[in-house]
């Protein structure tokens, strides 16, 4: 721990003391692919910071220092303060400790490493997994009653991205953007589960994908970038009026270090030959993206944000060809009524299957 610890503040220790400057009491450790050692020549250093500033809410904001893009994770004080939250057992268990004058990231971190492979700490966490892939679900039921086929199979797709995090976790793997596809995979192996791994690979419509089709994802998703970006400098009076977490949002997800971020990283993809790893690490990006901006173009009209008619909001007009490209990186070009029901019947019975495999497998590989 100590011999990381001086490399990384080596790398960014002057940022680090420029950041406790300004905050109110902070903690400061790296988490992510630099502590695992899986960094590539795109990857950021991630940031974790807790301070008492009174936030209330996490957030991310872009840096630069020395030549390298950090990534800054803000987190609420409480959330490792008090009783750790699980939401941040991952961060803690690859963290490298880098300011912390009361202890108190360390001590969460201890606590993390004491219980982050008891089968009643993955047991919690597994549970918030599938709490927030039922969410997702309830938003599909909603769009394709409303007839956003659209919506519907984006929120099917993030359902099963949400318990595929199940697996991962039982597993002991990463739960990343970067290497998403390729860690599920392992996990399937590792827990016996491969038909399980096809079955998610055919709910996400990428069971045959080659380079060209997936160079032509990365184009549609940085003209989207760019289009989402362009109306967000033209609605700056309405995004002044949201709330401050939406605020953040913005500012974080069309920030141009974003996209030269996504942009490497897809390209190293496709050099690595990780095609449908490639293609959801794009859709992993843009739908925050459609997110905010769906919730400006509906604040702006006055109304209240709904999550179940995304792709409609989008589709009417008023962001140029957001709405086309964004559906040719979600591939749901031609999607008819009974392909959605096919795959949001499929995304069921993958989830189904993986809430009742859920504490046989916590039991046979944890602990």
């Amino acid at each position: 721990m100590s011999d990381s610890s001086g490399v990384f503040r080596s790398l960014i220790g002057g940022f680090v003391d420029e950041l406790v400057q300004r905050e109110v009491e902070p903690s400061v450790g790296l988490f992510g692919s630099w502590t695992r050692y899986g960094a590539s020549t795109s990857s950021a250093l991630d940031l974790l910071v807790a301070s008492r500033s009174g936030a209330d809410h996490e957030f991310y904001e872009w840096a630069e220092y020395d030549g390298l893009l950090l990534n800054v994770n803000r987190i609420p004080w409480f959330w490792i303060g008090e009783v750790v939250a699980p939401e941040v057992d991952h961060r803690l268990h690859e963290s490298v400790v880098l300011h912390d004058p009361e202890g108190v990231l360390g001590r969460a971190r201890g606590f993390v490493e004491d219980n982050y492979r008891t089968s009643g700490r993955v047991e919690v966490r597994t549970e918030g997994y599938l709490k927030t892939s039922d969410t997702y679900m309830s938003r599909v039921a909603s769009a394709m009653n409303r007839g956003d086929l659209e919506t519907a199979l984006v929120f099917a797709e993030l359902s099963l991205v949400s318990a595929t995090h199940v697996l991962l976790d039982v597993a002991g793997l990463p739960v990343t953007r970067g290497s998403y596809v390729w860690d599920v995979r392992r996990a399937c192996e590792r827990l016996g589960l491969m038909e399980a791994y096809f079955e998610a690979l055919g709910v996400f419509r990428l069971a045959e994908v080659d380079s060209d089709y997936v160079s032509s994802l990365r184009g549609s998703y940085e003209a989207a970038w760019r289009g989402i970006r362009e109306f967000m400098v033209d609605r700056r009076e309405v995004i002044e009026d949201l709330h401050e977490r939406l605020r953040r949002d913005v500012v974080y997800l069309t920030d141009p270090l974003a996209l030269g971020l996504v942009m490497g990283r897809t390209e190293e993809m496709l050099g690595e030959g990780d095609l449908v790893g490639a293609a959801m690490y794009l859709r992993g990006w843009l739908l925050p993206l459609l997110e905010v901006c769906a919730w400006v173009v509906q604040a702006g009209r006055g109304d209240k944000f709904d999550y179940t008619s995304l792709f409609r909001t989008l589709g009417e007009g008023e962001i140029g060809g957001v709405y086309d490209e964004s559906v040719t990186v979600f591939g749901l070009d031609g999607v008819g009524g009974g392909d959605a029901e096919e795959a949001v019947a499929g995304c069921r019975a993958v989830v189904s299957g993986i809430r009742g495999d859920r504490r046989r497998l916590i039991r046979g590989f944890v602990d």
